[in-house]
Parts: C-alpha cells; structure tokens; sequence
C-alpha cells in the first residue's frame, strides 16, 4: 500500500467521526498503529485516558 501522509487535524477529525478500527481498515494498517500514530501527533479521542507526563499523578 502506498505511503500516506495524514495531517494531525486530519487523523483528529477521523478519529472523533469512527472507530480506531475503521480507521485502519481505511488506512491498511492495524487499530494499534492508529492509536501509536495518534500519540506521536498528540491527538486524543473521546473516551481515552489522558496520557501520564512527567511522574504527574493522576
């Protein structure tokens, strides 16, 4: 499959819209790729976890 490049507004705007698993049949890769994308571009969807930084407690 040929090599896409996805804006982080792009992925944000799919991931509120579909599930992570549409999502990846779409992009012909796994539901775990998309979510490790969507941390690289820092895009958070509904539901998930705020992500722990710097020893924070949550």
């Amino acid at each position: 499959m040929a090599k896409r490049n996805m804006s982080r507004e792009e992925l944000f705007a799919l991931v509120w819209e579909c599930p992570t698993s549409e999502i990846a049949v779409e992009l012909g890769i796994s539901d775990v790729a998309v979510g490790k994308l969507c941390q690289k571009l820092q895009v958070i969807g509904p539901g998930w976890k705020p992500v722990k930084r710097l020893g924070a407690r949550l």
